[in-house]
């Protein structure tokens, strides 16, 4: 799936970082949903969940993301997340 051009910029700071790891996750309420995996080796918190609803970008972090995240993945601990 193309990723797009809002929510790559979005993440800008982490792609420039650790490279190119944004991956769509599914719909949630009325908005795509996309997060930042972080490479394997790399020890971070909760990955930053992008929502897109076709104009702006709104990234979700700590709790929210993971619980958006519980429902949109269905094992979690694949993601690393500690």
């Amino acid at each position: 799936m193309n990723i797009p051009p809002q929510v790559m910029n979005a993440a800008s700071e982490l792609r420039a970082m650790y490279g190119e790891h944004v991956e769509y996750l599914g719909e949630f309420q009325g908005s795509h949903a996309y997060y930042y995996h972080y490479p394997d080796d790399i020890t971070a918190g909760v990955c930053p969940v992008y929502l897109y609803d076709g104009t702006t970008v709104d990234e979700v972090t700590g709790d929210i993301a993971m619980n958006i995240l519980d429902l949109l993945v269905e094992d979690v601990n694949e993601l690393g997340v500690e």
